[in-house]
């Protein structure tokens, strides 16, 4: 039995400010929607990323990671979840892998399960775009890690990005960012080394009705300065109104150490009310970032959708 070993750094870290966004008008948010497109052919979008001029996307109850071009046609779909009999594009609850993000290295996407049920969702898919190639890894042993980490004993990684020296893993349940180093973490990954150290950042985000939002997603800035991240709230049940909204906002990374969060934005509800479940950057500037993050609206369909966010500069809301 490996050596079962960790540092827990607790910060609790909270986005200030919180009780004004339920009441945030249109014409002074942040965010400002461009373009949307349906996804027909893809189940509950999860994951996206931007990746040499094409988008990969994710549903948490699909066997495929699907390509799509520039304008959100697709292109091809891979198949990672070959153990299973089903042919289509969604599969059953029980059995589903639940993959919620995914992240780039190099010329690799690796892409996780959520963790929310051991024995079918510690899992980890790494797509060799070079050469065309899928293998399959079991991580319940780093995210049984995890559990141990948090009273609760449950875990739901709903977001995860690669650094040079670290990568990062979002908890819904927990609002924790959970950080490894990225070289010990793919050492026991890959290499069947011993457990990494893990830190723990909690946040407190934003919430409606009195129910708060958990993390759905993230990316970094290209000059790794900054963790964009999505959150959504939903109520528990199965209530015809269950989603409630979502928002996006910005970490401040102080030299890899997840700091306060700098702004924090209710999404537009002009389109309806839409559980925002991935975020991925296409530009920076100064002023503002694009945007694209899919939406999965429990039932009815996976949207696309291009932002505009205009940086706000003080770190008080």
């Amino acid at each position: 039995m490996k050596k079962l070993s960790f540092l827990i750094r607790y910060t609790f870290i909270s986005a200030i400010g919180m009780i004004m966004f339920p009441g945030c008008k249109a014409d002074s948010s942040l965010i400002h929607i461009q373009k949307r497109k349906r996804l027909k052919h893809i189940p509950d979008a999860s994951g996206i990323i931007n990746n040499d001029k094409h988008y990969m996307i994710i549903g948490d109850n699909s066997p495929y990671l699907y390509q799509l071009d520039g304008s959100f046609e697709h292109v091809k779909k891979i198949r990672l979840v070959e153990s299973l009999s089903e042919s289509g594009d969604k599969l059953p609850k029980k059995s589903k892998p639940d993959l919620e993000s995914m992240a780039v290295w190099k010329d690799s996407i690796l892409i996780l399960g959520s963790g929310s049920r051991e024995e079918t969702r510690d899992v980890l898919y790494l797509f060799d775009h070079k050469n065309e190639i899928v293998s399959q890894f079991n991580i319940h042993e780093l995210y049984d890690h995890f559990r141990k980490a948090f009273k609760e004993k449950e875990i739901n990684i709903e977001g995860f990005v690669i650094d040079e020296g670290y990568v990062f893993f979002l908890d819904r349940r927990s609002n924790c960012i959970i950080r490894t180093e990225r070289k010990d973490l793919f050492d026991h990954i890959f290499r069947d080394s011993d457990l990494p150290e893990i830190s723990l950042f909690p946040y407190k985000l934003p919430s409606i009705d009195g129910i708060k939002s958990g993390f759905s997603g993230a990316t970094l800035s290209r000059d790794r300065n900054y963790l964009y991240f999505t959150s959504s709230v939903e109520r528990n049940g199965s209530s015809d109104q269950k989603i409630l909204g979502s928002f996006i906002g910005r970490i401040k990374m102080n030299n890899e150490v997840p700091g306060q969060v700098e702004f924090v934005d209710r999404f537009p509800e002009s389109h309806g009310l839409l559980k925002i479940e991935s975020i991925a950057l296409v530009a920076e500037g100064q002023k503002s970032v694009n945007l694209i993050v899919v939406s999965d609206s429990d039932g009815n369909g996976s949207h696309a959708i291009k932002c505009r966010l205009k940086i706000k500069n003080e770190s008080k809301l």
